[in-house]
């Protein structure tokens, strides 16, 4: 703003300005109309006081300083009214010209303008956090809220679309919160992300982008001086806040690295479930006390060659990559998964012999990691070595890509891959990761719609996970969405205690009454996944708790063909949540 309240600036010749930082209340739901009632008030408040030294206002607010941002204020709006005004001076002929905005000062600058009737702008950004298809978007954005104002101002802030209906992402009927986050601040918005490929947000962006935003940061520290010992650290946003860690400490309680693609994180922003999905990608406070082990299914004793296991008769697992799309924060390998690993497959032709001389496999699984970071033309490769098999009847892969990035699904070498496999006799399966309704987008459900309609199969398998999907309701309705789109849900897993993880776990009796709470809202042709706890002995269906107080159980899957559909039973513990927790007897 002018800065001319100082009678000793009167008679200078120059442009005497400086900004007025703000801070607009969105509590309560608010009406546009009341927004902008406050967004007044605020700015009548800061003229009011624009006179209070900049050090004294840095004292107070005690912001964090960082060489890469502007302290007090990231996101700056100018408006002129004079632009292009002629000024007359005596012998002088004075044109307007317009310098431009070589480099970006704040992160988001917005300058408004007035141009005959017309409001004009322009929108500055800094290229090292946004990209141009971000900033295009904010544009959007900005252009809907006013188009928004002037039709109804009286509508609430938080149920007044940001983009037209043609560009915004449908959301299903029955997710009746608001799709925006509250309590965030303008350049926390979920586009405020440097476009580029992949599109993944590291872990210092993440929280930035966040609606409970920390200040983004994932830096190492070093000592001060040399005497001190040199043990590297590190600061990292975890959802509760920022903690300084050592990589002792992460290594030491399993807390893997922490990743996650632009789509998905938008994804569960816009689905109304952000307070509960950031769980599954974003660290939290939780992983520190979380016991238990790395291979809670027995994998390492199953394992013939390195990423190759036969645990079941009939299946042949392959665990194709140490790399996913993104992080799972209750992740079963997490002993590999982000990590250079040894368990991945290499000696693929050992695996074929192996598979050749052992009839009794008929499937098999390639999972990782997720198989579809690899590129087709590697996919194709590893899959050419099973197709020859006579008594291989179907190739599953799992994989999580159609909820984290489910563009990798464009590629036009995919049909000829799942072409291949159908010409060889074999059906094509894909094992979906869906572990809540709000991972489900359109775009996830179109490209299942086609691969569909090419013959590829597919199966669900979700993980109950405590304050993340631990709801009959919402398991209910992936459950019925998933059958809609013609993907059968036939696992709902109990979470493993894996170190690092067992706080997803919730207990046996609880799983058992969501459970029956999802069957209680399922027609009957909808009811086809088994509750199971994949135990280190064998996949385990878990029934019910009987009035004699031990749980009932039956093997789905054992080593031990004998033992499976057998039914048997522990004393049941209150608290439970692994069948280790019970005493046998």
């Amino acid at each position: 703003c002018p800065d001319r309240t100082r009678s000793g600036s009167k008679g200078l010749i120059g442009c005497f300005s400086h900004c007025l930082p703000l801070r607009i209340d969105l509590s309560g739901d608010p009406t546009l109309e009341t927004v902008l009632g406050r967004v007044n008030a605020a700015v009548l408040g800061a003229l009011d006081h624009q006179d209070l030294p900049f050090e004294q206002a840095t004292d107070v607010v005690g912001p964090i300083r960082k060489g890469a941002q502007t302290p007090i204020v990231q996101v700056i709006v100018k408006s002129e009214n004079t632009v292009g005004e002629t000024v007359e001076l005596p012998g002088l002929e004075i044109v307007y010209s317009d310098a431009g905005d070589c480099v970006a000062q704040y992160d988001l600058a917005l300058n408004i303008f007035e141009l005959g009737e017309a409001i004009c702008g322009r929108l500055v950004y800094r290229t090292s956090l946004f990209g141009r298809s971000s900033a295009e978007r904010y544009v959007a954005y900005l252009q809907q809220a006013l188009g928004q104002l002037a039709a109804d101002p009286g509508q609430r802030l938080w149920s007044a679309p940001r983009l037209a209906n043609e560009r915004r992402f449908p959301i299903q009927s029955n997710l009746t919160e608001a799709a925006s986050p509250r309590d965030r601040s303008a350049h926390e918005l979920p586009d405020s992300e440097a476009d580029r490929v992949p599109e993944v947000i590291e872990p210092g962006e993440l929280n930035a982008l966040g609606p409970s935003a920390a200040p983004p940061t994932w830096a190492t520290q070093v000592p001060r001086t040399n005497s001190e010992p040199r043990t590297p650290t590190r600061v990292i946003n975890f959802i509760e806040g920022t903690r300084v860690v050592s990589e002792g400490e992460l290594q030491s309680n399993s807390i893997m690295r922490c990743h996650v693609t632009k789509f998905y994180h938008e994804q569960i922003i816009n689905s109304g479930y952000y307070e509960q999905l950031k769980y599954i990608v974003q660290p939290s406070f939780a992983e520190f006390n979380s016991g238990g082990n790395l291979d809670t299914s027995g994998e390492q004793d199953n394992t013939i060659f390195p990423g190759f296991q036969h645990k079941y008769a009939q299946t042949g697992l392959i665990i194709a990559t140490d790399r996913c799309v993104s992080y799972c924060r209750y992740c079963l390998r997490k002993r590999i998964v982000g990590k250079n690993s040894d368990e991945t497959a290499v000696d693929f032709e050992s695996i074929r012999k192996y598979i050749m001389n052992h009839p009794e496999i008929t499937n098999v699984l390639v999972t990782g990691g997720d198989p579809f970071v690899l590129n087709t033309a590697s996919l194709q490769k590893l899959l050419g070595n099973l197709l020859d098999i006579p008594h291989v009847d179907s190739i599953r892969i799992g994989t999580k890509a159609l909820a984290y990035q489910p563009k990798r699904f464009d590629d036009p070498d995919l049909p000829a891959l799942f072409t291949r496999i159908h010409n060889a006799g074999k059906a094509a399966v894909i094992v979906t990761h869906f572990d809540h309704i709000g991972e489900i987008s359109a775009l996830a459900e179109a490209k299942i719609r086609l691969l569909r309609a090419q013959g590829v199969q597919f199966l669900n398998q979700t993980v109950l996970l405590a304050n993340v999907n631990d709801d009959p309701e919402i398991l209910a309705a992936t459950f019925a969405k998933c059958h809609q789109m013609g993907v059968r849900p036939y696992y709902l897993f109990q979470a493993r205690p894996v170190k690092g993880a067992s706080h997803f776990q919730v207990s046996l009796r609880s799983g058992i009454e969501i459970v029956r709470g999802i069957n209680q809202r399922l027609s009957g042709i909808q009811k086809t996944f088994k509750y199971i706890m994949s135990h280190y002995t064998g996949k385990i269906e878990i029934l019910d708790i009987g009035a004699d107080a031990r749980l009932y159980m039956r093997y789905h899957q054992n080593n031990t063909c004998e033992k499976i559909g057998k039914i048997f039973s522990r004393p049941h513990l209150e608290g439970a949540c692994w069948l280790d927790d019970l005493p046998e007897g």
